[in-house]
Order: structure tokens, then sequence, then C-alpha cells
């Protein structure tokens, strides 16, 4: 209780989603005042659109409804701002209250790679894949998945890389992990908010194999047989290196 009353965080404004053409969803860290989120005033889009509407959603109250006057256009990033947000205790929002949002697509071949691999990390570490988003497209990682092959070649042990909607955009690089905080004691990680935790990662052998990623439709988007001695030759111990794409 005394940590509650003496909260001094401020609320920051994560990500945004959204639910139909003319309806966003922005989440919160934390619950926020349901009066200053319902406020239509507290929220900028660019663009060209016009916000008609904003509801605080319960019970949680982390998220907010904004409703557009004409649908998103496709293939378009849109940045709200959110201003004059209060949580509980009248904490205001601070630098953090920007999200982008947009109308997601599901991934095609060449829009959405693999990009560096970890397979053989250090002892007490974890496996990581790391994707890039090569293409115009909006993305969901909650309908983007990896993979690995069994030994029958069958595509096995596939994992959704997000349980919630969270949407990569043009340009942006998200990392497959178990554990981020793990990850951020052995690498340097310069975006938290871009590591997904995936429990049960497949498993991607020592010396070789297959990872593998597949959009909503089940078709595989992109894959590379790895094996450890693509490694420079010159390295005495590989563990904890990855390899990463050279194009």
């Amino acid at each position: 209780i005394d940590a509650i009353n003496n909260d001094a965080t401020v609320p920051q404004l994560k990500r945004a989603y959204t639910n139909d053409n003319t309806t966003i969803i922005l989440v919160y860290d934390e619950p926020v005042d349901s009066l200053t989120g319902a406020t239509l005033s507290n929220y900028i889009i660019d663009g060209g659109l016009t916000l008609i509407s904003a509801t605080t959603i319960a019970p949680l109250f982390n998220t907010v409804q904004l409703k557009t006057s004409v649908p998103l256009s496709a293939n378009t990033v849109y940045t709200i701002t959110a201003n004059n947000i209060k949580d509980c205790k009248n904490n205001s929002i601070g630098t953090v209250n920007k999200a982008k949002v947009g109308l997601p697509v599901d991934a095609a071949a060449g829009d959405w790679i693999i990009n560096e691999i970890l397979f053989n990390p250090k002892s007490n570490a974890y496996d990581y894949v790391e994707f890039y988003n090569n293409s115009n497209k909006i993305f969901d990682a909650a309908k983007l998945y990896v993979a690995n092959r069994n030994t029958s070649g069958i595509v096995s042990s596939i994992k959704v890389l997000s349980a919630t909607p969270c949407y990569v955009f043009p340009g942006d690089y998200i990392v497959a992990t178990e554990d981020a905080d793990n990850l951020a004691l052995n690498y340097l990680v310069k975006n938290s908010d871009n590591v997904l935790i995936v429990s049960s990662m497949p498993s991607f052998s020592d010396d070789e194999g297959d990872v593998i990623t597949l959009n909503f439709q089940g078709n595989v988007v992109d894959e590379v047989k790895y094996k450890d001695d693509w490694h420079f030759k010159l390295i005495d111990d590989a563990e904890g290196v990855s390899l990463e794409r050279v194009d």
C-alpha cells in the first residue's frame, strides 16, 4: 500500500494497435485516470486524420480506444501523441508519449527476414533470433511465428512471437528470446521494447539446424539452414557468437 501511495512514476504510452480501420487502441504501462484518458483534446494524430472519440477501457484502465473520422490508409504509418494524461496518483505523462500505428498485413517472402541467429549461447544464456522488416508494410508480431525443422524435415516447434498485438514497422528489428534480462546482461540492447519474450523457443542445435519464420497463413516466409562452420575461421570459441546476415 505504501508503494502505491508513494507512486511517483509517470505513465508511459507503450504502443498502439488497430481493431479495424477506424479504431485505434493505445496501451499504457499502468492504469490511467479515466477522465484524462478519455479527453479527446489530449490526443493528436498525424497524416491528416481527425479523432472523433476517446474512451478509457475498463476494468484495467491501461488502454484507451480512439476512433477516427475516416479510415486509415494501407501501408501508412501514423504517429499518435498523448498529452496531459495522468495516472491515478496525478502523475502526468512525460516524454514517452508517442506511439506509431497503422493497418497490419500478413508478411510475404522477402518482406520479413531472419537477420541474426544465436544458436550456441554461453552457459546460462539463451538462443535468440533477430528479424528485420524489409518492406514498407506493417506486421503484427502476434501473427508471426518462429520454428525449426525436426529430424524428418517437417516444420516443428512453431511459436508465436507475441501473445498480444505488437506492431513491427518498416525498417524495424525485432529479437525473439526466452529471457530478455539475460539478453541484456550479455549483449548491448538499444531498445528493450523490441525484444519479444518467447517462452519455450524452438531448439536450435549448436552444430547445424534450421531457423524458420512463418506468417499467419502458416507459410514459410524465410528460412536459414545454418552450420557452425559459417563462423569466422579464426574465432577460437564461437560460444555466444551470433551469425548475422550479410546481404
